[in-house]
């Protein structure tokens, strides 16, 4: 540095994420002046596509906040043009699997439309032209990350390595961005060069007398995970995955004949993955792993519900018991499948732990405090720190998404475009769970408007047992939602009240609340404007 009042470093054509900035000063300056040099005087510029931002959402747990505010800092560092794997060091490419996992959260945390659908461009137009399939990076940045020898021929395509897990961008993509913004202009634009990528990976599903799903083709998998989960499992639930979201979108652009193929196809696979994964033996999926249970389950994929649920069991006692040993694509499924299986107590007691590994270690180790999220579950190591693990990866970032839809309850029911909202807040059944987690919010700015949600558990001061819960928020113009209430006091004892706009509280009779046997929960539905619920124990 000169001795001028303000310099000036910045790159020319390229960017660089960091964390620390490091000042040194040569030659030495005596202690007098050194002392004079202030971290106030160094101004970082924050570079990234300009994408609004367009949700929040506020947990009262500290620790369920921070990884909130870490997934929000590790998208916004990822929208660059195209979304990139990490902003710090040789990644920075659109790696297809990282974008795929994390486009959901990116869409409603961010006015990120145009981006996606930019993206979606950029994926059609590098597709494959003879048979419809993708690179693992788009644009291709290093075909030897695709295991060529050389740059392969567009047209062609010959030799790129396929994993379904990776090029599942295009379909979920194109579903994320027709369900949460209505874009069905979007898919149609595509819908020619989506089918031929589902033909493209039905192709290359092994045939029987070739070991079906069992050995269906992967390259990566479960990345990043403590303990690995055969890709094969991964790969054929990926599939299975984007057979569901055509069969949506073909629905959505009144692609009848097809959706009704799709739909036959889904049955055929979802059985197929029970038979080629499911042991006996073991009453377990594939090797028995975190992500290979969970993918199971969010698939539904058990014949019977007692099997479902013990499996769900199952996978709740080792969450509890062991924290995560997923990869990404763990983290995309494990919460949500957890939450849709009546085991919210043991999704939320695995997000709280401190102990490695974990988010919970991530964010209060005591070597190196993560703001972001990181590449690794163990990115504090020595043996990370040489490997130059990334400390801001966007791929697991569909933890925003679980924190939004299933702890504050602020999700879109299965239409597009938040015409229909489902309102569904976290129900923890343990009393000691519960007090961690005791209120949460979530806004979204939709394009019909704001769509809000607030509730909270108020505990007596003296005894400090539950005394009520409290929900409330707001349904945008023209759309309906169904609100789900907890009924924390049991199915009898709990008394549910809306409250009309004068403010008086008016007990909701069984004609307008239907109660759920067996699920501790109630349900209405609302129209458009602000709602508010109150429910306590009778007398």
């Amino acid at each position: 540095m000169t001795d001028a009042e303000e310099t000036t470093y910045e790159p020319r054509f390229t960017y660089h994420g960091f964390r620390y900035v490091e000042l040194e000063v040569s030659p030495p300056l005596l202690p007098a002046l050194e002392a004079q040099i202030d971290i106030k005087t160094v101004l970082g510029v924050n570079v990234r596509t300009d994408a609004t931002p367009a949700a929040s959402v506020v947990v009262a747990n500290p620790l369920l906040q921070a990884l909130y505010e870490n997934s929000r800092r590790t998208e916004a560092s990822a929208l660059i043009g195209i979304p990139n794997g990490c902003a710090a060091r040789g990644e920075r490419a659109g790696w297809t699997g990282d974008s795929a996992f994390a486009s959901e959260s990116e869409l409603v945390d961010f006015d990120s439309a145009a981006f996606f659908s930019n993206f979606l461009n950029q994926i059609d137009d590098l597709q494959c032209a003879s048979d419809g399939s993708l690179a693992h990076c788009i644009p291709e940045t290093d075909f030897r990350r695709d295991g060529l020898a050389e740059q392969p021929d567009p047209n062609t395509c010959s030799g790129v390595q396929h994993d379904p897990s990776w090029s599942t961008v295009f379909p979920t993509i194109a579903h994320n961005i027709w369900k949460y913004y209505n874009a069905t202009g979007v898919v149609r634009e595509h819908w020619s060069s989506l089918l031929q990528y589902m033909a493209m990976i039905e192709s290359h599903v092994p045939t029987a007398a070739e070991g079906g799903l069992a050995n269906m083709f992967c390259t990566w998998g479960d990345w990043n995970p403590v303990v690995k989960t055969p890709c094969h499992i991964t790969a054929s639930a990926s599939f299975i995955h984007d057979v569901r979201r055509i069969v949506e979108l073909a629905t959505a652009l009144g692609e009848t004949s097809t959706a009704e193929t799709f739909a036959a196809k889904d049955k055929k696979l979802t059985s197929e993955f029970h038979t080629a994964f499911y042991s006996n033996t073991t009453g377990m999926y594939s090797t028995g792993t975190q992500c290979a249970q969970a993918l199971a389950l969010w698939l539904n994929a058990s014949p019977t519900p007692a099997m479902r649920a013990s499996l769900a069991q199952a996978l709740a006692e080792d969450v509890t018991t062991k924290g995560v040993t997923i990869g990404f694509i763990g983290v995309r499924y494990l919460f949500e499948a957890l939450v849709q299986a009546n085991q919210s107590d043991a999704a939320i007691a695995c997000l709280l732990r401190t102990s490695a590994p974990g988010y919970g270690h991530e964010i209060y180790n005591l070597y190196e405090p993560a703001t972001s999220l990181w590449e690794s579950w163990d990115g504090d190591t020595k043996q990370q720190w040489l490997a130059e693990s990334s400390r801001s990866h966007h791929y697991q970032a569909s933890i925003s998404t679980f924190l939004r839809a299933h702890v504050a309850g602020l999700q879109i029911a299965r239409s597009s475009g938040w015409h229909a909202l489902v309102v569904k807040p976290l129900y923890l059944r343990s009393p000691t769970l519960a007090a961690l987690v005791p209120a949460a919010s979530a806004t979204v700015a939709t394009h019909r408007g704001p769509a809000s949600v607030r509730w909270q558990r108020h505990y007596d001061r003296y005894s400090g047992e539950a005394v009520r819960f409290e929900l409330n928020g707001t349904v945008p113009i023209g759309s309906t939602a169904e609100i789900h209430i907890p009924l924390i006091f049991g199915e009898k004892e709990t008394v549910v009240y809306t409250q009309t706009a004068g403010g008086v509280l008016e007990e909701m009779t069984n004609a307008k609340l239907q109660r759920l046997p067996g699920n501790g929960v109630a349900t209405t539905v609302v129209g458009s404007g602000d709602f508010a619920f109150l429910a306590r124990r009778r007398g």
